[in-house]
């Protein structure tokens, strides 16, 4: 049977038909490469957005914490009294544990150490666990923003009674 055989009213109809397929495949063959392609690009642009955005957030919340915290030790430093001397506060607190006996505090001084973070270098003998831990308790309770810089030697002591401590001690003094 050949389509030119076919009445005209019978042709037309098919051909509608042939017409209407060929745009069909036309068009989803141009969906697919030209607008589809687009979205896909701009869902993956949109996806890679929303990523930054939500570091950038991140990183912001970081700042601000790192900033609460920053103003926290400056409200601390401004309730320490201008005079504040680490040394002097050290041996006070070894004084209210009756450890003077059994400790020597000195200044440290690390090269190119800054002014602003004075340090002092404590050696404790023959010290009991209890007695160490109370004295830092005491010194961390304080507020005075006073952190163990390093500890150089904890260890049992040489004649076997308690402890040998050789810790360094640092604060911050606020700018001028």
């Amino acid at each position: 049977m050949n389509l030119l055989s076919l009445p005209p009213e019978q042709r037309r109809p098919l051909l509608y038909a042939a017409l209407c397929v060929l745009v069909v495949l036309l068009a989803a063959t141009y969906l697919n490469t030209g607008p589809r392609r687009e979205f896909s690009r701009v869902l993956q642009a949109l996806i890679q957005a929303q990523q930054q955005l939500q570091n950038a957030q991140l990183l912001r919340l970081e700042q601000q914490t790192r900033l609460h915290e920053q103003e926290q030790l400056m409200r601390l430093l401004e309730k320490r009294p201008a005079s504040f001397d680490l040394l002097e506060f050290l041996n006070q607190k070894l004084a209210e544990r009756q450890l003077q006996s059994r400790a020597q505090l000195e200044n440290y001084r690390p090269r190119n150490a800054s002014p602003l973070l004075p340090m002092a270098q404590l050696q404790l003998s023959g010290v009991n666990l209890k007695e160490l831990v109370e004295f830092l308790y005491a010194v961390y309770a304080s507020q005075n923003l006073i952190a163990v810089y390093k500890v150089d030697k904890l260890g049992p002591a040489k004649d076997g009674k308690g402890l040998d401590c050789d810790m360094v001690l640092a604060t911050i003094k606020p700018a001028t």
